[in-house]
């Protein structure tokens, strides 16, 4: 089904980390409706790492691996990067803050293609989620 209403890719994240710098983890998985199978999943962290900065590493490094001029929806948990899209749908780039670089990329690769974006909570049946959030935790306990 090719319907221009329905995204061609899922992008779901997950991502855990402190507000304060220390070991953190984020993960990607790339679903291709069309089929329902991975297209692809990423995952990495920094031992130096804060909660926004592998939230919006997620997404970052989730959509950038969906091709270009295609639709993609992406199912975050994440208010800070809910957040931060709702304002720049209101045409205001908040850069020039901590997470500049990460932010300027994002701007970028959401240019490429057409996104939407979705809650999504722990309460939610979302297996995808459920896997994101738990690379991402592994990523972060190797890390520390």
């Amino acid at each position: 089904m090719n319907d221009r209403f329905r995204s061609q890719y899922a992008v779901w994240v997950g991502s855990v980390g402190d507000s304060t710098p220390g070991p953190g983890g984020w993960s990607s998985i790339v679903v291709e409706r069309s089929t329902g199978l991975d297209h692809a999943i990423v995952s990495g962290g920094d031992d130096l790492a804060t909660a926004p900065a592998m939230e919006l590493t997620a997404v970052l490094m989730g959509l950038s691996r969906v091709p270009r001029d295609v639709t993609a929806t992406v199912f975050t948990g994440s208010k800070f990067v809910l957040n931060l899209v709702g304002i720049l749908a209101e045409g205001w780039n908040p850069g020039g803050g901590e997470h500049d670089e990460i932010w300027s990329r994002l701007v970028e690769e959401c240019g490429k293609r057409f996104v939407s974006w979705q809650e999504v909570t722990n309460d939610d049946d979302a297996p995808h989620l459920t896997r994101a959030l738990g690379l991402a935790k592994i990523v972060a306990h190797d890390i520390g």
